[in-house]
């Protein structure tokens, strides 16, 4: 049977017929074909562990499968499915959709059936885990399911508020051709709605468990996905368990909008509450290691050295640990790209960028470490310019690096950027109306601010139009607007309330 993914790069060790064909299961990526779709799959195994994460990964990068890297001391096993709906379309977000009469829901239950079996794990021990259009179907498989846990993050909940716009237009005319979005989710609304999932779930007597996170600087998915969620099942939206005890809401106020998933504390705290045992698997271990600005796609790292890939064994805090076997002299370093361009309407960057590496160390046999120096001669090409911000250092991969290996070695460590806040420090700007203050504190004109900050008139335009609300934009950009103030006298405020102030000994300039 002819697969329709068409990379050859995607190179699975195993390929079966159906789900059902899935007897054994060995660490590794495999494929399953199942009701006219094909799934790219990999699977990260943990010694004794009773419990099973399937993490779904929304989005299309230039090459499919795309998978995120995780940590390997969770305490459960990785299954990684990544959503064959995008083999049919250019656009640029998923949900696990299908066609309309191959439902990637249906197909990723039997999969992990079939390796739950395999594992001798209880169905009540599944835990599906989602962004965006991946907690779409994280919520959607669980609800389904009925005995999981479904987690989605900033998740979309209800496709037809697409219906307007021309990502609607594209996933109705992949569902049915020459459809509209209004046609399919009335005739499909289980298919596109986790509400009338979740409705005909309770019907039928199950009790799916949903774990809803949200960004309320998010604006969009918070107002249309998740409070009409909230409302309609007495789910508190400030944050709560319902009535049943099986639906949960966390609602936080954090930077980077829709792609602002906290630091990872509050929902592991919360999945511990939810679901007693769990291990924190999720965000506190760094499932978000390299977002550009963060707004790019999450590297999934690999080093090649001769056309053989290294084994990876270790992930803490963004450093990725590869085994070095002997004699190598040159190695790949190889991820998934994006254009900084394509994913903010207002950047002028249109460089194709791979992942931001701050950190290169080589162990060798003793015990001996040695660090590269980021604009030394042991990088090669693949290489963007060295690039600071607050005394921290990192270079920019094309997607694919060559990097040259010294004598001796036998691990190489790659530590990668995380653009998140907390990585280049706490914001203190933190909503719109808080710049406007400072910009008239400081007499500053939004055009002579844009100069200043080095950041576009259009997303200082954004960030203010926020008003009370958090501010949306990037870390790097609300950063670099702060501390231009900050250079005109202007001093930020957060003790109990955003406020700004001049700065006592210090005039405007």
């Amino acid at each position: 049977m002819k697969s329709s993914i068409d990379n050859p790069d995607w190179r699975p060790l195993r390929t079966f017929a159906c789900p059902e064909d899935i007897t054994d299961i060995v660490p590794g990526p495999f494929e399953v074909h199942c009701d006219q779709l094909d799934f790219a799959c990999d699977f990260i195994p943990y010694p004794e562990a009773d419990r099973i994460v399937v993490v779904l990964h929304p989005g299309k990068t230039p090459s499919y499968p795309f998978f995120l890297h995780l940590p390997l001391r969770a305490g459960c096993h990785f299954l990684r499915i990544a959503d064959p709906s995008v083999v049919f379309t250019d656009l640029k977000i998923s949900c696990y959709l299908g066609r309309e009469f191959s439902d990637p829901i249906a197909g990723i239950l039997r999969i992990v059936d079939s390796v739950r079996a395999c594992l001798d794990v209880r169905a009540d021990r599944i835990l599906y885990y989602g962004v965006s259009g991946g907690g779409f179907a994280a919520l959607m498989c669980a609800t389904h399911d009925g005995e999981a846990i479904g987690i989605g993050l900033n998740a979309q909940v209800e496709l037809l508020e697409f219906a307007d716009d021309s990502i609607g237009k594209v996933i109705a005319n992949v569902f049915r051709p020459h459809s509209t979005l209004r046609q399919v989710a009335g005739e499909y609304p289980e298919r596109f709605s986790v509400a009338a999932a979740l409705r005909n779930a309770h019907q039928e007597g199950k009790s799916p468990r949903l774990l809803l996170s949200q960004n309320r600087g998010d604006e969009t998915h918070f107002k249309n996905h998740f409070v009409p969620l909230c409302k309609t099942f007495s789910i508190p939206i400030s944050g709560g368990i319902d009535i049943s005890g099986d639906l949960m809401s966390i609602c936080f106020n954090g930077p980077n909008g829709h792609a602002g998933w906290g630091t990872g504390k509050e929902l592991d705290e919360a999945i511990e509450r939810f679901v007693p045992g769990a291990p924190p698997v999720l965000l506190q271990h760094g499932v978000a290691q390299s977002k550009a600005l963060s707004r790019g796609p999450i590297a999934d790292l690999r080093v090649k050295a001769a056309e053989n890939e290294l084994s990876w064994t270790d992930f803490v805090e963004g450093k990725h640990r590869f085994l070095m076997p002997g004699d190598v002299e040159e190695v790949q370093v190889i991820s998934h790209t994006f254009c900084p361009r394509d994913d903010d309407n207002f950047s002028t960057d249109d460089r194709k960028l791979g992942v931001a590496v701050r950190d290169l160390r080589f162990g060798f046999a003793k015990g001996e470490i040695k660090h590269a120096n980021l604009g030394g001669g042991l990088l090669l090409d693949g290489w963007h310019e060295l690039e600071q911000l607050d005394g921290r250092y990192w270079r920019w991969t094309n997607g694919d690096a060559r990097l040259v290996i010294p004598r001796g070695v036998n691990v190489l460590d790659i530590t990668v950027m995380n653009f998140e806040a907390e990585e280049l420090g706490v914001t203190a700007l933190v909503t719109g109306n808080q710049l406007k203050a400072a910009r008239a504190l400081a007499a500053v004109e939004q055009l002579d601010l844009a100069e200043l900050s080095k950041v576009s008139i259009g997303t200082l335009r954004d960030m203010e139009a926020q008003e009370g609300e958090p501010i949306g934009g990037t870390a790097q950009n609300v950063r670099a607007v702060q501390k231009a103030l900050e250079g005109r006298g202007i001093e930020f405020l957060n003790d109990g309330a955003p406020g700004v102030r001049l700065k006592k000994k210090r005039g405007i300039k």
